[in-house]
């Protein structure tokens, strides 16, 4: 190959890394939204207070999950 070619096939790998970096942003922006979006409906539902035994589980399983995402948005690790 080349010294030609080989630049070019560097120019066409450096535009398909970036392409990737582009779609890995916007998935990653994405995936933010849905986490705040997560926590906001967290946010909304304190004050409930459950009656049964199972309304008490999904409300402690509900924290939990925004507790996740609260960390995930915090840049924290969950475990």
């Amino acid at each position: 190959m080349t010294d030609e070619a080989k630049a070019l096939v560097e120019r066409l790998r450096d535009f398909v890394i970036a392409e990737d970096i582009d779609l890995a942003a916007d998935r990653i922006e994405t995936l933010e939204a849905a986490l705040r979006e997560v926590f906001e409906e967290w946010a909304g539902s304190e004050g409930f207070i459950p009656e049964t035994a199972p309304e008490a589980y999904l409300l402690q399983l509900t924290k939990r999950m925004a507790d996740i995402a609260r960390a995930a948005l915090a840049g924290d690790s969950h475990d």
